[in-house]
Formats: structure tokens, C-alpha cells, sequence
């Protein structure tokens, strides 16, 4: 029998501008909606999630597809923040991620929302640190363009470029927090996403 301590891993995920964790039906604190399979859930609503940061992956998810999960320490649990890694919540960290100091605690916090060049309203998932924003490492014209491009049909946005892009310099990072398994290469490059992802200057934050 090993012997060590136990911490609980809670996991987090985004959902109209809100974090979300899984609870159940008679968890006072809960509210209910109905998933895309149809299926009623029942979810705590939070504004942030805080800890020090312990290990980024990127991962191929059956059902998911990509997605990008910041694993973070804070009063005895382990929080597993979990985003698309092709949202524009993935790509505001990636511009950030080299920027963030990882002795300290990082809080990300949901902004917004504010109403996007489409009318449509958004929110920006804040990597805060001192109680400042985090700053960008790259400007716009130093990473990648997103390309327009029609798969069965559909006007997409290939982000293949800026996410190979980003996806070493996470490699760099990975390495910095000393961390082993799964890394960013593992990952297939093939990336496109919906047109109403926002690229992180166009945000006004």
C-alpha cells in the first residue's frame, strides 16, 4: 500500500462568461442547465479561480477536441482550469503564459462582457498577478495571421500558423515549471475555429 497525501482536484471549465465547476442537485450553491446533449447539469457559478500554477498541457479530447488545462495548487486542492485551446480565452494565455511569474499566485478572473465587432456580447478570462494584468509577450504583427478558409462549406478561421507558433514557446514554459508528460508536440498542428473567435488584440482589454 503507498502512503502520501490526498488533495481534491477540482476542475473548471467556462461557460457564458463564467466559470463553472460541477456540484450536485442539492448543492444549495447550484444552478441547473441543459447541455448540448440534452442533459440537465447542475453546476457552482464562480468569477475566478486562483492558485499557483503547476502544469499546462494541451491535449487531443475525444469529445472535446483540443483543449488547453492549467493545473493549479492553492489551500490543499488542485484546480484544473480547462478552455479550449483554440478560444480566444486559450490564445490571451498563450500571448501571456511567458510573462507570468510562477512563484507567485495567479488568479484568472472573467471580464467583461463588452460587445464585440459582430454585436455579439463577450467575456476575456483575465490571467491576473498582483492585481494587474497580465501583459502581452508578442504583438500582433509578430505572431502569425489566422487564415479565412471553407471546410465542407464553411468559412472558418486556420489558426494552424499562430498555434504552432505558440505551441513552442510552451514547450519553453513547460520545461520552466519542471513539469513531465504530455507536451504541446504531442499535439496534432491541424487547427481551425469558428469565425466569431476574437484574435487577442481585438480585444479591449
Amino acid at each position: 500500500m503507498g502512503l502520501g497525501t490526498s488533495t481534491k482536484k477540482i476542475f473548471v471549465n467556462t461557460f457564458k462568461g463564467s466559470l463553472r465547476v460541477k456540484a450536485q442537485a442539492n448543492d444549495p450553491d447550484a444552478i441547473s442547465r441543459t447541455n448540448k446533449e440534452g442533459n440537465v447539469v447542475w453546476e457552482q457559478k464562480h468569477g475566478y479561480v486562483s492558485g499557483h500554477i503547476t502544469g499546462i498541457e494541451v491535449t487531443d479530447h475525444k469529445k472535446f477536441g483540443k483543449q488547453l488545462e492549467i493545473s493549479m495548487h492553492d489551500d490543499g486542492n488542485e484546480f484544473v482550469l480547462s478552455v479550449s485551446a483554440l478560444s480566444g480565452y486559450a490564445f490571451a494565455f498563450y500571448n501571456r503564459m511567458e510573462n507570468i511569474n510562477f512563484d507567485q499566485i495567479v488568479k484568472f478572473e472573467m471580464w467583461g462582457p463588452y460587445t464585440g465587432n459582430d454585436g455579439k456580447q463577450r467575456y476575456f478570462l483575465a490571467p491576473i498577478q498582483n492585481g494587474e494584468l497580465v501583459s502581452k509577450k508578442y504583438g500582433k504583427d509578430q505572431i502569425p495571421a489566422w487564415e479565412l478558409v471553407t471546410i465542407d462549406n464553411e468559412e472558418r478561421f486556420d489558426k494552424t500558423k499562430a498555434f504552432k507558433f505558440f505551441m513552442k514557446k510552451l514547450e519553453a514554459v513547460i520545461k520552466q515549471l519542471g513539469q513531465f508528460g504530455n507536451t504541446a508536440k504531442d499535439v496534432k498542428a491541424e487547427a481551425t475555429a469558428p469565425l466569431d473567435e476574437l484574435e487577442d488584440d481585438d480585444l479591449p482589454f
